[in-house]
């Protein structure tokens, strides 16, 4: 996924139980978005999903530095708040398929 707005911008996910934390940050901003782990199970079928919803987002600090080097529009920042989604629920998912892996296994 091309970042636009996030790129240079630093990025750890750490989980917590059932909480995953994604965090962003720079030299001098930081933020973060919190996604809860959610488990479904189908009414009509036996089949188990696990879900991701984000919970929280505090990105503010993120998106002022961004907003100081390139000011930003009303549309860029309807562009940014969905980077943000998709950026933080892809390296979600790039986390966890990680340590899901068995060890010794190829990345």
């Amino acid at each position: 996924m091309e970042k636009k707005y996030l790129e240079g911008i630093g990025v750890k996910v750490r989980g917590e139980d059932t909480h995953f934390v994604v965090e962003y940050h720079d030299e001098v901003y930081s933020g973060e978005c919190i996604y809860e782990v959610v488990n479904l199970k189908g009414k009509n079928k036996p089949i188990n999903q696990v879900v991701y919803v984000m919970v929280s987002s505090e990105m503010g600090d993120i998106i002022s530095g961004i907003n100081d080097r390139h000011p930003l529009s009303e549309s860029d920042m309807v562009d940014l708040t969905m980077e943000i989604r998709n950026d933080s629920l892809n390296e979600l998912n790039l986390y966890v398929r990680e340590i899901s892996k068995p060890i010794g296994s190829p990345s």
